[in-house]
């Protein structure tokens, strides 16, 4: 009977141990439960991250990437640019996936910027889903400025979580001043009104 006892609380050991392995596999989209997700992260949610130290480092002085499962219409990264809280430019920079209907879009969206005389020159942006690709690139001098302050994730910056329908996802901030929003809202009138010039790259998902 002891040996009986003991044997069940085995067997209830590692069946909540399998149970438990294959609820976090399928929670993350690992394995056979990946399908066309992106593996290690949940549906509905977008991992961002800048700078990793990668072959981009040849490329790039600066570049990042996002990550992200998502259900809808559209995904599209912007650049806006303001003078102190006036907004001067606002552009797609990737061209644009959409859908008529809602639909997977799972995948990432790879940015990287290259320097003329330690100036920012070029923005380059690669935006590849379980719904098309698209690649475009915006000519970062004609906003002439220096920024003086660059926020990233893991630096003043939110690194993403849950997905939210038409909410900006800040992948990368260049300013001229050296004003952190506490809460990490960059787009606060009131942030950048202490900046001359601030530079927003951020990702929305329809």
């Amino acid at each position: 009977m002891q040996n009986m006892k003991r044997y069940m609380v085995v067997v209830l050991v590692i069946t909540s141990i399998i149970i438990s392995s294959l609820f976090y596999m399928h929670h993350t989209n690992r394995t056979f439960f990946q399908d066309n997700s992106v593996a290690g992260l949940p549906d509905g949610h977008v991992q961002i991250y800048n700078n990793p130290s990668s072959h981009f480092d040849l490329i790039f002085s600066r570049h990042g990437t996002a990550y992200f499962n998502h259900f809808g219409t559209g995904v599209s990264v912007y650049i806006a640019f303001y003078m102190q809280d006036e907004l001067v430019m606002h552009k797609i920079v990737d061209g644009h996936i959409q859908t008529r209907g809602y639909s997977d879009f799972n995948g990432y969206v790879i940015w990287g910027l290259t320097t003329e005389r330690n100036l920012p020159s070029e923005l380059r942006v690669s935006l590849r889903t379980t719904q098309g690709l698209s690649q475009n690139y915006f000519d970062f001098s004609l906003l002439d400025f220096e920024p003086q302050l660059i926020l990233s994730p893991n630096g003043g910056l939110d690194s993403g979580g849950v997905i939210e329908h038409g909410n900006r996802y800040v992948m990368q901030v260049w300013k001229s001043g050296n004003t952190i929003s506490p809460d990490g809202n960059m787009f606060r009138p009131e942030i950048l009104r202490q900046s001359d010039h601030t530079a927003i790259l951020y990702i929305v998902f329809q």
